[in-house]
């Protein structure tokens, strides 16, 4: 005799669960993958984006190193500073064949470009010359990669930069002591926020270095004291020697001004000297200058002249 059961195979309802349990097996499986694939999309392009904004740091950086002003000791290297506009002088690698620039100085801009989805780009423009005295003739007033303005190469330098999307923003170059005057500045750090998709996970990621300006001629600082000669009447000793230049240069100037007025004394000048005075009280300043005619200037007190 032949086994029914065995005959009988799946019930309709048994195939209908079955091929359902499969699909639900196989969707879920595609889901899975088609989720992996995007977060490895993701991923790919966040590493991407983050190894260009790194190697835009780090030419940056290179570049602010090699400051460079057309004339010696003249603090010229910084032209403009502003939380996302940096305009700058550097050398260029190379030298034309024929050049009279002396020193192979370019003119290098960062400044963010517009928002655009959430994110910016952050570009870089450049302007060289072969003549001796660089161009004066350029413009900050837009910033777009199309180029314009008077500059002869522009190009993106970092993509998907939130700085300027953020709320708050945060400023893209940070100036030591700050940006203004330019000519004071002694370090630029730089901080990029860059999220391929911003409101989404993962969250920006933050990527900054910092530059001190070895190259860039600083204010110098005026230091003084005025004592009176003891046993000389109304002789007023002026001494200027602890005034300093950071670069470690001589001052080239010392201007000596009495009771509030802005003229120099005629004598002494130097940085130290004897003020013949009159009896009563009497302030005194002092005004320093350094070889690229940075001044610093500072009250020295007031003393009493018998």
């Amino acid at each position: 005799m032949t086994d029914a059961r065995g005959q009988e195979g799946y019930s309709l309802i048994e195939l209908l669960v079955a091929m359902a349990i499969v699909t639900v097996v196989v969707m879920a499986t595609i889901s899975a993958f088609v989720a992996f694939h995007k977060n490895e999309q993701t991923n790919r392009l966040a590493n991407e984006s983050q190894d260009q904004a790194r190697l835009t740091l780090e030419r940056l950086s290179s570049q602010l190193r090699n400051l460079a002003s057309p004339t010696d000791n003249v603090p010229a290297s910084v032209e403009k500073a502003e939380p996302y506009d940096l305009v700058f002088l550097t050398v260029d690698a190379v030298k034309p064949v024929g050049s009279v620039n002396a020193r192979n100085i370019k003119r290098v801009r960062y400044c963010v470009g517009p928002v655009s989805g959430g994110k910016a780009a952050l570009i870089r423009q450049q302007q060289t010359w072969q003549v001796v005295n660089p161009p004066p003739s350029y413009a900050t007033t837009s910033c777009s990669s199309s180029g314009a303005g008077g500059w002869e190469k522009t190009q993106i330098a970092a993509n998907d930069v939130t700085n300027t999307a953020s709320s708050p923003a945060v400023p893209i170059f940070d100036y030591t002591p700050g940006p203004s005057p330019v000519t004071s500045i002694s370090a630029i750090r730089a901080n990029l926020l860059v999220d391929v998709n911003p409101g989404q996970s993962p969250k920006a990621v933050s990527l900054d270095t910092g530059v001190f300006l070895r190259n860039q001629n600083r204010q110098p600082v005026a230091s003084c004291s005025t004592p009176i000669y003891a046993g000389t009447g109304k002789q007023v000793a002026l001494n200027g020697s602890g005034s300093v230049d950071p670069e470690g240069f001589n001052l080239k100037e010392y201007l000596w001004y009495l009771d509030g007025s802005t003229t120099p004394l005629s004598d002494p000048k130097g940085v130290v000297g004897v003020w013949n005075g009159t009896s009563g009280t009497h302030s005194f300043e002092l005004q320093v200058k350094d070889q690229g005619d940075l001044t610093a200037k500072t009250s020295c007190g007031s003393v009493v002249v018998p």
